[in-house]
Parts: C-alpha cells; sequence; structure tokens
C-alpha cells in the first residue's frame, strides 16, 4: 500500500532490468574544479532529482565533493552532476550511494523527457538505443566493464 508519509521522493523514478553503465569522475571539491580520471560506475535507478549507482570507489557524503556522471542513454549522452546523500556498504567492496543532483530546471527538463522515453521503453520492450547495461553482475562490470550497446549515440547534453 501506498504511504504518501513515507515516500519522500519528490520525482518519479525509472529502475533499470540491468545496471546501467556509467562513467563517475570527481568534478569539484569545495570550490576547487578538479581535473580527474573517471571510473566505471553501475546506475540502478534513477529519477530527475537523483540516482542509486554502485561502485568500488570509497567515496565521501559530503555535499561539498561534486561528483559528475556521463551516461548513454537512448542515443543520448547525459551529464549530470550532484553530490553523495547516502552510502551503503555491500559485499565484495562494493558501495551503493545515494546522489542527490545539482542541477538547474533547463537541464531537469532534458532529463525528466529522457526519463520518460526511457520507462516507456522498457516497459513497451523497445530498443533502448546506445543504453549500456551491465552484461553480468556489478562485480564483474564494475572490473571489466563489460556491457551491451547496440547503437552510436547521436546527441549530447551537458552542463556547461
Amino acid at each position: 500500500m501506498f504511504d504518501e508519509n513515507n515516500n519522500r521522493r519528490e520525482y518519479f523514478r525509472v529502475t533499470f532490468p540491468k545496471s546501467l553503465c556509467a562513467k563517475m569522475s570527481v568534478f569539484k571539491i569545495g570550490n576547487n574544479v578538479i581535473s580527474s580520471g573517471s571510473s566505471n560506475v553501475c546506475i540502478g535507478d534513477m529519477s530527475a532529482g537523483g540516482l542509486k549507482f554502485f561502485s568500488n570507489i570509497n567515496l565521501p557524503a559530503n555535499s561539498n565533493v561534486i561528483l559528475e556522471f556521463t551516461i548513454a542513454m537512448l542515443n543520448e549522452i547525459i551529464v549530470l552532476r550532484g553530490y553523495v546523500v547516502r552510502k551503503i556498504e555491500e559485499a565484495n567492496g562494493i558501495r551503493e550511494y545515494g546522489i542527490k543532483f545539482s542541477i538547474d530546471e533547463d537541464e531537469r527538463a532534458v532529463l525528466v523527457n529522457v526519463l520518460n522515453k526511457l520507462s516507456i521503453s522498457i516497459r513497451r520492450n523497445i530498443s533502448l538505443g546506445n543504453s549500456e547495461f551491465c552484461l553480468n553482475d556489478r562485480a564483474e562490470c564494475l572490473i571489466n566493464h563489460r556491457y551491451t550497446n547496440k547503437e552510436p549515440a547521436i546527441n549530447k547534453h551537458s552542463k556547461k
């Protein structure tokens, strides 16, 4: 049963049938923009407000550390920034993180549009374009970055 008081979600959430592969890097710490390499992460679900991802990297739950995610979805490359609001230790050195996006309303509108299309495509079992999903379990995906990729990306949306 739906309990309105326990549902803190502001936006609809898309849960992926398999984890969606993405690249994550540290974008900024405090006021300092960082030039860092990227790591593979596995996204479990996403909304216009944030996402849940899995990583073998230990990250702080700190709003001063802004992470950048590069995600291929439905022939789009989406670049989103946010910070860790939740961290849960799992088995095999993998951690689950909750991210709150730091994006403006224009970026949120683009994301809502892509998530709506993605949700419909998942429900109707329609091709998901260039979306990269883990082929195996998360641990192997994070180490070997084995994923499916059907079509090349054609559009790019990013925060400038």
